[in-house]
């Protein structure tokens, strides 16, 4: 087993929690996006990791989203470590929104 297979078991309980029938306090949801971004992006290898899609995950994070002391770090997360369209293109900006099924990617200029 390789670091990068390490970090995959790490993401994906992370997403398992997440999705958890029975949710964690906000509080302990948002430490939980924290430890992961701090362990899963802290060199490259997050980048080989399989992502969920964000669709997909971010409704698990929308208790997050609601409380503005942790919007920062579901955006990140979102950004970071799901599998964006944006991601697959080369978009130089990343509008701030959770009111679409996906983050809108704008075309820098």
């Amino acid at each position: 087993m390789g670091l990068g297979d390490g970090r995959q078991a790490v993401y994906n309980e992370v997403i398992n929690a997440l999705g958890n029938d029975k949710p964690f306090e906000a509080r302990v949801k948002h430490r939980l996006l924290k430890s992961a971004l701090d362990i899963l992006t802290n060199n490259l290898v997050h980048k080989q990791l399989q992502l969920e899609r964000s669709n997909q995950i971010r409704p698990l994070m929308s208790d997050l989203w609601m409380n503005q002391d942790y919007q920062e770090t579901v955006q990140e997360f979102i950004v970071q470590l799901t599998d964006r369209e944006c991601q697959k293109r080369d978009y130089s900006y990343v509008l701030k929104t959770f009111t679409s099924s996906v983050p809108i990617c704008i075309a820098g200029t």
